[in-house]
């Protein structure tokens, strides 16, 4: 087992940072935790350049729009860089009435991430590959790590790059170089028979508590107090009670008829 100052997920998505939330090794919301990533690589290139452009307005294009434990969601897409928001606008609500109290978030997200990627000697970078993604390539691997380790000259940086395979009953770990591991392990879901974006974060999760730690990382207690405030905050943010929920499922039709009123 190894420890580092800072532990941080690039993607692809929520599962990558609640692997590393559910393992105790971070607690602090950073830029990529939430938002769906179309690569590793792409991920590195964003940090590299500052995330200039990542959240710009005219770049952000309504891609879907779904029902999240029972509330509408408006997923929008940057269709410059690739990367997906699939929970910062709810309620049907257009983008103009929610996108400047997101994009103040993601800058404090994204100065906090750089804060400590500055001033950490050791820190692991994970990545949780979608289930229906292909495995990256070393290259891109490799790539990915020497861009983070340019920006970051201070830091000793571990790229951990996990990706799923149906048949790996059990965690099965590769240098690919040094400081770059990937590590296959069965994590997909199904939904009626298709294979979901989401994740299976058992595995992830145990495999992580058993190569890394964080020093001075948070108690479980802390940890748990995080995590309930961070729910009651989403509670409030999706609807303040059960008719709006409901409202909200109602409507969910109603709204896809008027996308392109809204847009």
């Amino acid at each position: 087992m190894r420890e580092y100052d800072f532990a941080v997920s690039l993607g692809f998505s929520c599962a990558g940072t609640q692997s590393l939330r559910d393992a105790g090794l971070q607690s602090a919301s950073f830029p990529f935790d939430w938002v769906g990533s179309p690569s590793l690589l792409a991920s590195a290139r964003t940090v590299a350049n500052d995330f200039v452009g990542w959240f710009d307005r005219e770049s952000l294009v309504l891609w879907d729009v779904r029902i999240v434990a029972g509330f509408i969601s408006r997923v929008y897409k940057n269709v410059k860089t690739g990367f997906g928001f699939s929970h910062e606008f709810t309620n049907a609500e257009p983008i103009e009435t929610h996108y400047a109290a997101v994009k103040e978030k993601y800058d404090r997200r994204i100065a906090r991430f750089m804060e400590r990627m500055r001033t950490a000697e050791r820190v692991l970078v994970t990545y949780l590959e979608s289930p229906v993604h292909p495995r990256a390539s070393d290259a891109d691997l490799v790539e990915a790590r020497r861009i983070l380790s340019a920006k970051f000259p201070q830091a000793e940086i571990d790229v951990l790059y996990m990706f799923e395979d149906p048949d790996c009953r059990a965690p099965e770990a590769t240098t690919v170089a040094e400081g770059v591991t990937a590590v296959r392990m069965e994590y997909r879901t199904y939904l009626d028979g298709e294979v979901m974006h989401v994740c299976d974060m058992t595995m992830p999760r145990e495999y992580l508590r058993s190569v890394a730690k964080v020093a001075d990382a948070e108690s479980a207690e802390d940890r748990k107090r995080f995590a309930d405030a961070k729910r009651r905050e989403l509670r409030r943010s999706l609807g303040r009670n059960a008719f709006d929920r409901w409202l909200n499922r109602k409507l969910k039709k109603v709204f896809r008829d008027l996308e392109a009123y809204l847009e």
